[in-house]
């Protein structure tokens, strides 16, 4: 897959990986560094929703990771889906450059070897 570009300005757009994180942040970390591994043909931004975990976030959370890392704290637990939803509505409404979302589960139930098959079909 070629890299994706942003109209006729010749950018790179970005690749979003939206992943909703309950209290586990070392799968988290584990899962962010398996994609941060991954040969991308595009930036890569990580988008973890953090759906009001009871632990917090470990200080050194992305640390290492050559990607864009975020997270997005909800103020009250809204279960996996909602929380998938608010991702998507947040980076639709701010983030811009953006060429596919990748919706992944942060427990490590998804394997981010999987992603470049599945950019492929989407491309």
């Amino acid at each position: 897959m070629g890299p994706a570009r942003d109209g006729g300005s010749g950018e790179a757009r970005a690749l979003v990986f939206l992943i909703p994180i309950y209290n586990d942040w070392d799968a988290a970390q584990h899962l962010a560094r398996d994609i941060d591994a991954l040969t991308l043909a595009a930036p890569v931004w990580l988008y973890f929703i953090d759906d009001a975990s009871q632990l917090p976030r470990p200080g050194a959370f992305g640390q290492g990771i050559r990607a864009e890392v975020n997270v997005l704290r909800l103020q009250t637990n809204l279960g996996h889906q909602k929380a998938i939803a608010v991702g998507l509505a947040y980076v639709h409404e701010h983030v811009a450059g953006v060429h596919a979302v990748v919706v992944m589960d942060g427990d490590g139930e998804d394997r981010p070897s999987d992603v470049p098959r599945l950019l492929e079909a989407f491309e």
